[in-house]
């Protein structure tokens, strides 16, 4: 038995950097966005230890890239991955049963998939909870618990999660009503790069609330968030352009780009 332990070993340590060069070469195809070549080689693979096969296989599968979309297959590669505990393969799996895509909706799944992957560090997962429990999507609403998995998202980096815990203090959903705590929330959200935040934020500058007015800020916010697609924001930005003096537009303009390059890095 022993000399059968050892052997078990020694194939593996033979064979792993076998598997690790291609699986290398498969994610290069993928990154490049040669995803039939990409599908080719991570089918070719058959060890996969770390669930990535499976997952990128999911992924498109689920997209329809490299090959014809088909959503069964994407669960059953997620399913595999999740098998060797891949959290973006616990997210997209939940969010399969969450939509009933390739698989019978089950709502108690999708959170279930979604807790395990939150509780294992997944933080979009835990943003994903919050609006489950903030929507009252397939469980009674629940304030306290979005505002507990948003924290949890907001802590390990999820912006948008920063927008909706201030939302939530704004408005004392499951906390207590705290204005300056939700402008807080809103300016780091937006610093690390929510696209509403920076909305928002920009709103509270421009209009005072809860902090001083102050209208070159606001445009340079107003634009970060128009940069990313928030169409109202763009809206602003020329309404605050049109109140300012060109001395003051000129101050906008620098502020807006130093802002716009620190969002960058």
């Amino acid at each position: 038995m022993k000399f059968q332990n050892i052997l078990f070993i020694s194939l593996v340590l033979v064979h792993s950097p076998v598997w690790a060069g291609e699986l290398s070469e498969a994610l290069q195809s993928y990154e490049r966005k040669e995803y039939i070549e990409a599908y080719e080689r991570f089918s070719a693979i058959k060890n996969d230890e770390t669930g990535d096969v499976c997952y990128y296989l999911g992924v498109m599968n689920q997209q329809g890239w490299g090959k014809i979309a088909d959503q069964s297959q994407a669960a059953e590669y997620y399913q595999c991955a999740v098998a060797r505990q891949h959290l973006r393969a616990m997210h997209n799996l939940a969010g399969l049963y969450h939509r009933g895509k390739g698989v019978s909706q089950d709502l108690r799944k999708a959170r279930e998939l979604y807790a395990r992957s939150a509780n294992l560090g997944g933080i979009k997962s835990a943003h994903r909870l919050g609006l489950i429990y903030f929507q009252g999507d397939g469980v009674e609403r629940d304030f306290v618990s979005a505002r507990q998995w948003w924290q949890q998202a907001f802590n390990g980096g999820e912006a948008d999660a920063g927008y909706n815990l201030g939302i939530l203090y704004k408005r004392g959903l499951g906390v207590a009503k705290d204005a300056a705590k939700a402008i807080d929330v809103w300016r780091e959200a937006a610093q690390l790069g929510s696209a509403h935040a920076q909305n928002v934020y920009g709103a509270a500058l421009m209009n005072g609330d809860g902090v001083s007015p102050d209208p070159i800020s606001a445009y340079a916010w107003f634009r970060a968030a128009a940069n990313s697609g928030i169409s109202v924001a763009q809206v602003n930005s020329e309404l605050i352009w049109q109140s300012l003096n060109p001395d003051a537009q000129e101050q906008a303009l620098e502020k807006a780009q130093a802002l716009q390059q620190s969002l960058q890095k």
